[in-house]
């Protein structure tokens, strides 16, 4: 089975988001760690936080955290 590029950059963007156990990340971050566009990842972002699996928290020290439920 084929991914698209869009399916493969967002999970290796959860992935890093996991990696951070409930800590913010910023995209750039994502973006220049993982080598993806950071335009690209914003729409990819824009999706998962609709979607739930996300959330942003705004502000000089924000970023995106994995929604998880206990």
């Amino acid at each position: 089975m084929r991914l698209s590029t869009k399916v493969r950059y967002g999970l290796r963007s959860l992935i890093a988001l996991a990696q951070e156990k409930g800590e913010l990340l910023s995209i750039s971050v994502i973006a220049s760690e993982q080598e993806l566009s950071q335009n690209y990842l914003e729409n990819i972002f824009a999706e998962f936080k609709k979607a739930g699996i996300i959330e942003s928290v705004k502000g000089a020290k924000g970023g995106y955290r994995l929604i998880v439920d206990t």
